[in-house]
């Protein structure tokens, strides 16, 4: 429980997983993620998912310290070892490497310089876990530094000179010893590559190669047998392995086909962005052969999901830390007039009875139809729209559209928002709820894709796919908003369903957008054959821009490549098409958005 100056702090923050202590992961962590059980299983895993969406959460608790804390169990009787390597943290991603491409040693030196990164994260580790200070567990460290690590080393062609060690030396000092050590190695081995990104630069190389094979496994095998380690495997937490360099993620993709998995586990991030999946040798990875996969964006924010449950955990623990006595649905209250409104509308469908509704009974309607008419009466309205609220704490959870921190960002805005505005926080006003909400939904749509225009594409072909995605987004929310206006059957669409592959400038443009976050990925069962078509969901963080109801998804809209590159390079002529009523929300099907998480 937090106890100083608790409400002056902000329960929504938001900090890097690597930088919060290990008492303050186990506090916060939610451990109701369906796939959670499936990344601590033994095996090569590979875990997708766009920023924010708990990835590198999940691996900071999977960390010996924090796994310590939370079974409440020594190091020695973990059923695993985990190392959190973060790409963007660490020198994995040195831009010098790539001054080799031409050199047949590029592929050598760029693992040689992978496997010293791991080892000296192995190291960190350890030392943030500590070593016992009796002494079986100095005296094997001290075999581990003098003996058998200077074996592998020599092994592998080392002529560097050990530091000697003194006796007497404690743990503490001896994972000093460790970190030295790497730390010279790496530092010989990064000089080399500054000097070689000169011009005429002599790229001869005289120091050790050492590669999985050769080194890390041989370093894990030694590493493992440590009295006050785990007799598991060693799990290496690849955080955002998208940053890595072509040649680099060849290389991981070779370590994961040699299926190691009794000693070397690795579990890979990707923000799917991920290069390519062929190893250095020229074959390539796949599921469930070599790896398991787990993409985290297919998400379906029912409530009965896991997601709104997660969420709902999330929320209550950060303000149960921070003192505030009250549910989340207390916290982020609804708009109470409008939701009068909408259940005098839900009473008007029961009132009519089961024969008379559309659907298999009357609830049916008013919970699918209730809401769409009352933004539908709304736009009848000169700006009309702009009076619906988007508050609630379930509605935020579904804008949030299966991304903790877009949940998180948004309430750490709010509750900034309400401090400024009221001094002691009880509650988040609907009203502010509603304004930041909306403010995001623009900086989404305007900001965000302008970001992307300037820092993804310098030269005119490479901006066009982007501008593309960027009228296909447009296109797309206009129809939908289309679509809850009508008299569809159903009305409250956030999805499409290819009915072709034909045209791959469509596809890769869609596939842009996923993993930009504009779309969420899935596939669904067609009716005619026992096959499946790619399922492509609009993010209802887009749902006040386009002022659709972000609370379900209960159909989606069948089309074809062709209409989306007329979407893309026609919008007036797409949506004028998708307005008339032989063509809006044909095709609908109610089970859009049922997709696993």
């Amino acid at each position: 429980m937090i106890s100083e100056n608790d409400n002056q702090k902000n329960p929504f923050a938001v900090q890097t997983p690597e930088g919060l202590s290990a008492k303050n992961v186990v506090s916060l962590f939610v451990d109701v993620f369906a796939d959670f059980e499936l990344v601590k299983n033994q095996g090569h895993t590979f875990l997708n998912g766009p920023r924010g969406s708990g990835k590198s959460m999940m691996f900071r608790y999977l960390e010996p310290d924090c796994q310590q804390l939370a079974t409440d169990k020594p190091s020695q009787d973990l059923p695993f070892f985990a190392v959190h390597v973060p790409i963007k943290n660490t020198r994995l991603n040195l831009t010098e490497i790539e001054k080799l491409c031409t050199s047949h040693a590029e592929a050598l030196i760029a693992e040689h310089y992978m496997v010293l990164v791991v080892l000296s994260r192995c190291i960190n580790s350890l030392k943030r876990t500590g070593v016992p200070n009796e002494d079986q567990s100095v005296k094997a460290l001290r075999k581990f530094c003098c003996e058998e690590l200077p074996s592998i080393f020599a092994a592998i062609g080392n002529n560097y000179q050990f530091e000697p060690i003194p006796e007497n030396t404690n743990g503490e000092h001896l994972v000093e010893w460790l970190e030295r050590l790497l730390a010279l190695m790496l530092e010989k081995l990064s000089t080399y590559l500054k000097k070689i990104a000169f011009p005429g630069a002599d790229l001869t190389y005289s120091g050790p190669i050492g590669n999985f094979v050769d080194l890390l496994c041989p370093f894990i095998n030694e590493f493992r047998k440590l009295p006050f380690l785990p007799d598991g495997p060693i799990y290496l937490l690849i955080d955002d392995a998208d940053n890595l360099s072509d040649t680099q993620t060849r290389i991981l993709n070779e370590w994961v086909a040699t299926r190691s998995t009794e000693d070397v586990c690795l579990k890979v991030s990707t923000q799917l962005r991920y290069k390519t999946f062929r190893t250095i040798t020229g074959g390539a990875i796949s599921t469930p052969h070599d790896y398991d996969e787990i993409n985290i964006s297919n998400v379906y924010t029912s409530n009965r999901s896991r997601y709104m449950q997660r969420m709902c955990s999330i929320v209550k623990k950060r303000l149960s830390l921070y003192n505030f006595k009250c549910t989340p649905e207390e916290f982020f209250p609804v708009h109470q007039v409008q939701e009068k409104k909408i259940e005098r509308i839900k009473r008007a469908y029961l009132d009519k009875g089961d024969d008379a509704a559309r659907g298999a009974r009357a609830s049916d309607d008013s919970t699918r139809y209730a809401r769409p008419d009352y933004i539908k009466e709304l736009s009848d309205r000169r700006g009309g729209l702009q009076q619906y609220s988007y508050s609630g704490f379930k509605q935020l959870v579904h804008i949030s559209s299966g991304v903790i921190r877009h949940f998180l960002d948004s309430a750490a805005e709010m509750y900034a928002e309400e401090k400024v505005k009221n001094g002691n926080v009880k509650r988040i006003s609907p009203e502010i709820q509603n304004q930041v909400i909306r403010n995001h939904a623009d900086q989404l749509f305007f900001r965000e894709f302008d970001k992307i225009l300037m820092d993804e594409a310098p030269s005119p072909d490479e901006l066009k796919p982007f501008i593309r995605m960027r009228k296909l987004v447009e296109a797309l929310g206009t129809i939908f908003f289309e679509v809850l206006k009508s008299d569809a059957s159903e009305r409250r669409i956030f999805s499409i369903a290819l009915s072709d592959s034909d045209d791959q400038e469509v596809l890769d443009v869609l596939d842009l957008g996923v993993q930009y976050g504009y779309f969420h990925k899935s596939s669904m069962g067609t009716k005619k054959f026992a096959s499946r078509t790619p399922l492509y969901i609009l993010t209802r963080r887009l749902a006040p821009f386009f002022s659709l109801d972000p609370t379900s998804f209960a159909g989606y809209q069948s089309i074809s490549t062709s209409d989306l590159r007329e979407a893309m390079e026609n919008q007036k002529s797409f949506t004028r098409k998708f307005s008339q009523k032989k063509k809006l929300g044909s095709e609908l099907n109610a089970d859009q958005g049922k997709l696993p998480l």
